[in-house]
């Protein structure tokens, strides 16, 4: 789990078990984009020996890919891989092009009964008939239906954890750490009363209430190699209970405790994990700190569409009931100025209508997402809506209530 990780902090994808590419260790792939990858191998597959798959790998070697799992049985002597070793396979997903993994696992007695069919066929001199021209042809074989019903992605993850080290299928956070920061994994007992900043992925959060019944969770903050307990007491949990959901990157500083040779982290403060911006990224962040105070309107191509000042002094009397988060969605193109020049349009926009709803700024780059919270505050109503939707487009506008 410890090299996963790190190949992955590094570039380099990991890729799950294939029947068809795996070799019996570890090897490096090539990809279509140029990138190499570090393929997971067969025998690598807790309870599948090498005994097991060698003949898998050698028949593919000599005959092609397995075209399906009837193709699979068909050509394989899988007396070597009994019951247990074909549901580890299926479960480590190295079986995912013939189907689902809930559906192959419910089939697994069929996949086996047919194997050893069409072995008994080959060992009497029957799996073959000759035509005309004396060439060999299959036996035809009847198809297995795949019954049952997939299982989650949880499902896989717990699965591919026991028997791979490591859920494959789940993308954990595995971004750059800023100045200081470490990973839940790096956690050890050595470091009781230390104070650190952790930065990871909350996968599981639970309620629970102290003699006063005032509300904290416990949550379990891991990377891709490990995890950590964190206790979120009441005063911490108050300040931002939206923060501790599930799938949230976090940013925890507070201090490691030993407990019962049980490793915990006791939360002191948290925010959301920022990560380092791209140039293009901080050339539109940095101009937030400009637009906290009135924009320089003069690098405008053309004035802003905003509120009158009339409106600007009372808000619009159609109004969105409750208090509101504000999110406005922004993509970074390769005009710079036209991209702080919008900005500066939206922060004028903004300003006009005078409120006390909070606003996430989110810029999208290259596939990535960088969320700021905007230095102002404003009124959600359907005309500031409207207004913002030209600036940005239809879509890159979304009021959640808080």
């Amino acid at each position: 789990a410890n090299a996963v990780a790190e190949c992955r902090r590094l570039g380099i994808a990991v890729l799950k078990p294939d029947i068809n590419k795996s070799q019996t260790s570890f090897s490096i792939e090539h990809q279509p984009d140029g990138q190499t990858a570090i393929r997971f191998g067969l025998a690598a597959i807790k309870n599948v020996g090498e005994g097991a798959v060698e003949p898998v790998i050698a028949e593919r070697g000599s005959h092609g890919p397995f075209k399906s799992v009837e193709d699979l049985a068909r050509r394989n002597d899988l007396r070597a891989m009994n019951r247990r070793v074909l549901e580890s396979l299926i479960k480590a997903g190295a079986l995912d092009d013939f189907g689902d993994r809930g559906r192959l696992l419910s089939t697994v007695p069929d996949i086996l009964s047919l194997a050893q069919r069409e072995q008994r066929l080959r060992e009497s001199g029957q799996s073959t008939m000759f035509d005309l021209f004396g060439q060999a042809v299959s036996t035809p074989l009847p198809s297995l239906e795949l019954k049952g019903v997939d299982v989650t992605v949880a499902e896989k993850s717990l699965w591919e954890k026991e028997l791979l080290g490591v859920p494959l299928s789940r993308q954990f956070f595995s971004g750059r750490k800023e100045p200081g920061m470490i990973w839940p994994s790096e956690i050890d007992t050595e470091m009781d009363g230390q104070s650190v900043s952790v930065v990871g992925e909350i996968s599981s959060v639970t309620q629970l209430f102290t003699k006063d019944r005032k509300p904290f969770v416990k949550a379990l903050v891991e990377d891709i190699s490990g995890s950590i307990e964190t206790m979120v007491w009441p005063r911490i949990y108050d300040a931002d209970r939206e923060l501790w959901h599930e799938g949230n990157i976090v940013v925890i500083e507070g201090k490691v405790r030993v407990r019962d040779e049980e490793l915990q982290l006791n939360c002191d403060r948290a925010r959301r994990y920022r990560p380092p911006l791209e140039s293009a990224e901080s050339s539109v962040i940095d101009a937030l700190a400009e637009s906290a105070i009135p924009p320089a309107l003069d690098v405008l191509s053309e004035p802003p569409a905003v509120a009158s000042s009339s409106e600007a002094q009372s808000p619009p009397v159609e109004e969105i009931p409750g208090k509101h988060r504000l999110i406005i969605s922004l993509g970074v193109t390769e005009d710079k100025d036209e991209d702080i020049a919008r900005l500066h349009k939206v922060m004028s926009t903004l300003k006009q209508f005078n409120g006390n709803d909070e606003v996430d700024l989110r810029i999208g780059s290259n596939g990535n997402v960088t969320h700021a919270r905007l230095p102002v505050n404003t009124f959600c109503c359907p005309e500031l809506t409207h207004q913002l939707e030209g600036l940005v487009g239809n879509g890159g506008i979304k009021i959640e209530n808080i």
